[in-house]
């Protein structure tokens, strides 16, 4: 398959389920309170088994430190421009920069869109890599950036962001960060 052929599958991998789900919640066959019980799903299932069964098949080399050394780096330069430029917004209210923040963090450069890319385009080997470079990001969703969430969300009002943070390790949300530890433990136990 050639480049074009690949960048085309690449839309249409994410253009149609967006179209099939406007097509079937305007039908009336999609309802939208079942979002959150499916995204959790995703969250639970999908997530943390990719998240476990690739740090378990890593290679271990040397040269794959950069990458989350750099994903790190990325991910708290991402942070601190997130919340610099929810300031910006200074009619929003506290939940609206808090979905700010964390729709600002949370992109499609991980699992989702960039390990498509990285396995379409450059091939397993890429997609192994593509994990260890979302290691320290899927650390950064579970322990920063969901709990700058529950901060400025409806839940922030009853509790700090260091309250909010141990909510982290008692939320099922955080599975993929579970799965992932557990592979690598796996990965280093041979």
């Amino acid at each position: 398959m050639d480049n074009t052929a690949k960048t085309i599958v690449l839309v249409l991998v994410q253009v149609v389920p967006l179209a099939a789900g406007y097509v079937l919640k305007r039908r009336g066959l999609m309802r939208e309170e079942w979002g959150r019980p499916l995204s959790r799903f995703v969250i639970w299932f999908f997530n943390t088994t990719v998240c476990l069964f690739a740090a378990w098949v890593l290679p271990r080399r040397v040269e794959m430190v950069k990458l989350p050394v750099t994903a790190a780096l990325f991910g708290a330069a991402v942070t601190a421009a997130a919340i610099l430029m929810s300031r910006v917004h200074r009619k929003h209210g506290r939940e609206e920069r808090g979905a700010y923040i964390v729709a600002s963090c949370i992109s499609n450069y991980g699992f989702t869109l960039g390990g498509f890319v990285c396995l379409i385009f450059l091939g397993e080997q890429a997609l192994s890599m593509q994990t260890v470079f979302i290691f320290p990001l899927v650390a950064y969703i579970y322990l920063v950036w969901f709990p700058t969430g529950r901060y400025y969300g409806t839940a922030g009002e009853k509790m700090g962001v260091f309250a909010s943070l141990l909510t982290a390790f008692r939320d099922i949300t955080t599975l993929p960060l579970a799965g992932t530890l557990a592979g690598l433990a796996l990965n280093f136990a041979g």
